[in-house]
């Protein structure tokens, strides 16, 4: 993370000048946190003494020339700025010591000693926006783990029992994470866990247990019942704070997860639509140049001709692309009108021959009558089109690709079969994958972005059909689609 207005101040107090050196310079680079120094208490001492509301948070070093025995701890806590403990020793005994004073870290000074500190600090400055909840029935429990969480900079929300976490939850929808107890009068953990989980997923909110009960397998229990993570009391400091911040890292990874992925479909949206003007003109000219010159021999016309076709891949592909953005940014929009379906199977079948001439391929339609039904019309012939130009694409020429529309009882059933090479058994479950090419090659060397068949299974379950398979290896695929069978009136 990095501040670039009016950035938090760290105090580091180091007498370590090659250690001090590092943090002054780690600290702004990595965090775009402002350090002011001090190489002993004295030094702390002046810093502090006007103003030490300005001050985020204090690095210490235990073991300074004038202060050997962490009285720069106390100076700290005493004025109010929450301290980080920066120590090269750490036995058990001064491990309760700092605890004890409410310390909001300790860090030891080994090989990743300032990747973990930095690491922690940027991770308190990120928990003041994060709340917490905790369940628990005993205040005594309650009020404990909510100081350790303070103590790292959660903002911290309690409840005494199940009922009262819901309604604290249903006050607070920031909540990321909520710590309850298992025993509880009225509604207990379990019963929260499995209520919250109705409304808040797990990229929503963490939910972690804890229970001094042990006996039988609670931890399970509450894992089953949608928890994420699971403590026995008592447990230490330590590990209440880890388990914690590591779930909330989990959600922060899966948010900035999806963050890139949303960018990523804003920009191949973007870039596939501007796309299309330059490809059309391409196209255009081509087509108009075919049309208007007649003294062009043989081989410039056979230039022209790949010039418009190379341009009709291209569409394609574009169309592709912005079927996929729609589709995995959620805006997969249908427009349903009342629609002939054989007229539009007939039109698009009509559309592709010329493509399949150019190939020496034949298109033979089977398309029986049907009452109108509601459907999107542009999107379905946007499936036929993916399948008649994959069932081209692998078809060798001299071949015969079949079309049939037809109907029983509920559903429409519309199929596409070619007499091309097949498709492997083992590849017919990775088909509708997104970005999927499969092995066999396109017979007149066409382009695929792997989106076709995606994007025809997506606008097919958006109409509540289905689509499969069927193939052997050497003899065709066939790809059968059923939309539901609901008539309506003009």
């Amino acid at each position: 993370m990095t501040c670039s207005e009016n950035p938090p101040i760290i105090l580091v107090v180091e007498d370590s000048k090659s250690i001090l050196q590092e943090l002054q310079r780690r600290i702004p680079e990595e965090l775009g946190f402002t350090v002011e120094a001090a190489a002993d208490f004295a030094g702390a001492e002046r810093l502090v003494q006007d103003n030490p509301e300005r001050f985020y948070c204090a690095v210490l070093d235990l073991n300074l020339p004038d202060a050997p025995d962490g009285e720069i701890v106390d100076l700290a806590l005493n004025t109010g700025i929450p301290a980080v403990v920066f120590t090269s020793g750490m036995d058990e005994q001064l491990r309760r010591t700092v605890l004890d004073k409410g310390v909001a870290d300790y860090i030891f000074k080994d090989s990743r000693a300032v990747c973990n500190l930095v690491r922690s600090l940027g991770r308190l400055w990120a928990n003041r926006d994060c709340k917490v909840l905790v369940c628990e029935d005993s205040r005594s429990m309650r009020e404990h783990v909510s100081t350790v969480l303070r103590r790292r900079m959660f903002q911290v929300l309690t409840a005494a029992d199940g009922k009262e976490a819901l309604e604290v939850l249903e006050r607070e929808p920031g909540v990321r994470v909520v710590v309850t107890d298992f025993a509880m009068s009225g509604m207990d953990g379990l019963s929260l866990v499995r209520k919250v989980r109705e409304t808040r997923s797990n990229e929503q909110v963490a939910l972690i247990g804890i229970s001094s009960n042990d006996t039988g397998p609670l931890s399970v229990w509450f894992l089953k019942a949608g928890a994420d993570d699971f403590l026995r009391k008592p447990f230490l400091t330590e590990e209440i704070i880890c388990r914690v911040e590591q779930n909330l890292e989990r959600l922060e990874r899966v948010e900035k997860l999806k963050d890139v992925n949303e960018s990523r479909l804003r920009f191949l949206g973007f870039v596939a639509h501007d796309l299309r003007n330059p490809i059309n003109g391409i196209r255009g000219f081509a087509n108009l140049l075919k049309g208007e010159l007649t003294d062009i021999d043989g081989e410039q016309q056979q230039v022209l001709d790949i010039i418009a076709q190379s341009a009709d891949n291209m569409l394609l592909l574009v169309d592709d692309l912005l079927g996929v953005s729609a589709i995995q940014s959620g805006k997969l929009e249908l427009r349903p009108a009342v629609t002939d379906l054989r007229s539009v199977v007939r039109d698009r079948v009509t559309a592709n021959k010329l493509m399949a001439k150019r190939k020496s391929i034949g298109i033979d339609q089977d398309l029986e009558e049907l009452p109108l039904v509601s459907v999107d019309a542009a999107r379905i012939g946007q499936v036929l089109d993916n399948l008649l130009s994959n069932a081209i694409k692998f078809s060798m020429p001299g071949t015969t690709i079949s079309v049939r529309l037809a109907r029983s009882e509920e559903d429409i059933l519309l199929s596409v079969c070619d007499q091309g090479p097949g498709i492997d058994p083992e590849e017919q479950g990775r088909l509708f994958q997104d970005y999927h090419k499969g092995k066999a090659a396109p017979t007149g060397g066409e382009s695929s972005t792997g989106l076709g068949l995606f994007i025809v299974q997506s606008v097919i379950k958006a109409h509540g059909g289905s689509i499969d398979v069927a193939s052997e290896k050497g003899a065709g695929a066939c790809f059968h689609v059923r939309l539901p069978f609901t008539p309506v009136e003009e």
